[in-house]
């Protein structure tokens, strides 16, 4: 990989996955300051996109987040004009939940504001680093959640 200012001043003891949770903790405030937008509220946004209408307990179990806070967020996104929320006509018991027309396009200009994002952080990294860095993230990625089914 590209060796960068921060790559540079690392600690050769720091762990990779140290270094991984360094660089989400420091991406984190410059990535919502950019989309305008709390990290959560637009994974919400951003499933719904992808998914149309899902019970909120799937979204839940898709995000990997506490119920309440599924809760909580979604009644403020209805409450902001950007979800829909109704009982699932088959089953009472679970919520759907939908973007609303000011979701879908704020959605929409989010995910610009991703991808101009990405390319600003990514500034410098060739293409064949940023394979390589993608190509090891898998298999980190793997690698975690076959630890976690074992």
């Amino acid at each position: 990989m590209s060796k960068g200012p921060v790559a540079a001043s690392a600690p050769a003891t720091e762990t990779v996955v140290q270094l991984i949770a360094h660089a989400y903790h420091a991406l984190v405030p410059p990535f919502e300051r950019h989309v305008g937008m709390s990290r959560a509220r637009w994974q919400i946004l951003a499933t719904l996109r992808r998914e149309g209408e899902i019970s909120q307990s799937a979204l839940q179990q898709q995000l990997q987040v506490d119920g309440a806070a599924i809760t909580r967020q979604v009644k403020q996104l209805e409450e902001a004009g950007l979800v829909f929320r109704r009982a699932d006509p088959h089953d009472n018991r679970f919520t759907l939940v939908t973007l609303a027309p000011a979701g879908e396009t704020l959605a929409a200009t989010m995910d610009e504001q991703r991808i101009t994002f990405q390319e600003l952080l990514t500034a410098g990294i060739s293409e064949g680093d940023m394979a390589v860095l993608r190509q090891c993230l898998r298999r980190i990625r793997e690698n975690a959640l076959a630890l976690d089914a074992g």
